[in-house]
C-alpha cells in the first residue's frame, strides 16, 4: 500500500485499439480505471504463472482434459472400492458378524451361569439363616437356663443368709460355745496344733475343692493364695474365735486362667464363657472333706444342707 507522501511514477504503455477497446470494456464492466485494469491483469498472470507468448488452448480441448482427469479420478475411485474398500468392508461385516455371534453366546453363558449362581447363593443364604435361628434359639435357651440359674443362686443365698443369722444368734445366745470347744478339740488341743490341722484343711481339702468347682482341670497347685489364722476377732469378748483369711488370685499360677467365685456361669460346657462355679457344691464338699480329714461326724442340724 503507498504512504500518502510517497511519490508514485507512472510509465506509459503502448497497446492497439482492439486491446484498448477491451479495456475500455472492462473498466466499464467492473467500474475500474484504465491503470487498475493493467495493474490487477498483470498481477493475475504473474501469479498464475501464464505465458502470455504461448497462444491459449481451446475451451473443448481443455474440457476434454477436464473430463479425462475426471474419468482418471472416477477410475481410481472403482479400482480402489473393488481392491481395497470392499475387501474390508466385508472383512469388517465377518468381524461384526463372528461379534455378534460371540457377545450371543456369552450372553447365554453369562445368564446360565448367573442362574446356577443365583441358585447356589440362595441355597448358602437358606443356610445361613437357618444357622443364625438355630444360634439365636440356643441364644434365648441359655438366657433362659441363665435366668432359672440366677433364681436358683438367689434362693441359695437366701438361705445361706438365714443360716448364718441362725449361727449367729445361736452365738449370741451362748449355745455354740459348747459346740466350738468340740469342733477345736477335734482338730487339735493347743492353738498350734488347731493352726496346724486349719493349714492342713485348707491346703488337702479347701483349696483343692476351690480349684475343681471351676470345672476347668485346674488343681490346687494352680491356685494362688495367702492365707492367715486368727484365733481373736475385733470387737468380740468370745475366745473360741479361730478363723482364717483367704486373699485368692483371679487368675492361676500361669496368669493365663481367669477364675472367678463370683460367676453365675456353673459348669458352662457350649458358651463363650466355659466351666463356672458353684458355690453350694464348695460347700457342701468342704464340709464333707472336714469330716474326712477329722473323722468328725456333724449333726444333721449343723450340717450346710440343714
Amino acid at each position: 500500500m503507498q504512504n500518502k507522501g510517497q511519490k508514485i511514477t507512472y510509465t506509459t504503455v503502448s497497446i492497439d485499439k482492439e486491446t484498448g477497446n477491451l479495456v475500455e470494456k472492462i473498466c466499464k464492466r467492473y467500474s475500474l480505471k484504465k491503470s487498475e485494469v493493467v495493474k490487477l491483469a498483470f498481477r493475475y498472470i504473474d501469479k498464475a504463472n501464464i505465458n502470455s507468448a504461448e497462444s491459449p488452448e481451446s475451451v473443448k480441448s481443455e474440457l476434454s482434459k477436464i473430463n479425462k482427469r475426471q474419468d482418471d479420478i472416477i477410475r481410481f475411485i472403482r479400482n480402489y472400492e473393488e481392491k481395497e474398500l470392499n475387501p474390508m468392508i466385508r472383512a469388517t461385516n465377518s468381524i461384526a458378524v463372528r461379534f455378534d455371534s460371540v457377545a450371543k453366546t456369552l450372553e447365554t453363558l453369562i445368564i446360565s451361569l448367573l442362574e446356577k449362581n443365583l441358585n447356589t447363593y440362595n441355597t448358602v443364604l437358606q443356610r445361613i439363616s437357618d444357622q443364625i435361628k438355630q444360634h439365636a434359639d440356643v441364644i434365648n435357651n441359655q438366657g433362659k437356663q441363665i435366668g432359672s440359674l440366677q433364681q436358683t443362686q438367689k434362693k441359695d443365698n437366701a438361705k445361706l443368709l438365714k443360716l448364718i443369722s441362725l449361727y449367729a444368734d445361736l452365738a449370741a445366745c451362748g449355745v455354740m460355745d459348747g459346740k466350738r470347744k468340740e469342733n477345736l478339740k477335734a482338730i487339735g488341743n493347743t492353738e498350734q496344733e488347731q493352726a496346724e490341722a486349719m493349714k492342713r484343711y485348707i491346703r488337702e481339702v479347701s483349696i483343692p475343692e476351690y480349684a475343681k468347682n471351676f470345672n476347668k482341670r485346674l488343681s490346687a497347685e494352680d491356685i494362688k493364695f495367702y492365707g492367715k489364722i486368727h484365733f481373736n476377732r475385733d470387737r468380740s469378748d468370745n475366745r473360741l474365735n479361730m478363723h482364717c483369711h483367704l486373699i485368692v488370685s483371679h487368675k492361676d499360677q500361669s496368669n493365663k486362667v481367669k477364675i472367678s467365685p463370683l460367676t453365675n456361669h456353673r459348669n458352662t460346657k457350649k458358651d463363650v464363657i466355659t466351666g463356672g462355679f458353684d458355690r453350694t457344691t464348695l460347700f457342701q464338699e468342704a464340709e464333707k472333706g472336714f469330716d474326712e480329714l477329722f473323722g468328725y461326724n456333724w449333726q444333721l442340724s449343723e450340717t450346710f444342707e440343714y
